[in-house]
């Protein structure tokens, strides 16, 4: 199942012991009509796990449009902490020369300052968005 999937990549992104959903969550799951497809599945997937503090996302880690309930602002709670994961993994780049080490640092600040929006990060880098993502991706493979 594709929210298993998604579930099993941001609970070992998260480094969270994540690795089921209660019945009820699923039930939300599969009754909501994902009007942004699989990004917004993985999205919330994601935002859910890093609100999750068990080993199983309950109803009430899902965002408020498809719990019901009222949540403060769950989208930059979870763009915060995500920002973290990626701060702490490209400051402990072992291994890393002189310029990788500079460049982690300048793509952090980067994405602090523009929100985590890659897109301007890469445009501010004069890179392309695609080559933004190998190098937090090779950050990523080296790190895990």
């Amino acid at each position: 199942m594709l929210s298993e999937f998604f579930l099993k990549n941001s609970s070992e992104m998260l480094e969270k012991n994540i690795n089921s959903f209660h019945s009820e969550t699923l039930k939300i799951l599969e009754d909501y009509t994902w009007p942004g497809n699989i990004r917004e599945l993985r999205n919330v997937i994601e935002a859910s796990c890093i609100i999750c503090s068990s080993s199983q996302i309950a109803p009430e880690d899902l965002p408020q449009e498809l719990s019901g309930r009222p949540e403060p602002d769950i989208k930059r709670v979870a763009r915060e902490q995500k920002r973290e994961v990626y701060r702490q993994r490209l400051l402990a780049h072992e291994g890393a020369s002189l310029f990788e080490t500079l460049e982690n640092q300048k793509i952090i600040e980067l994405m602090d300052q523009h929100n985590g929006n890659k897109t301007k990060v890469a445009q501010a880098l004069n890179i392309t968005r695609a080559t933004l993502y190998k190098r937090l991706r090779r950050i990523e493979d080296d790190y895990s």
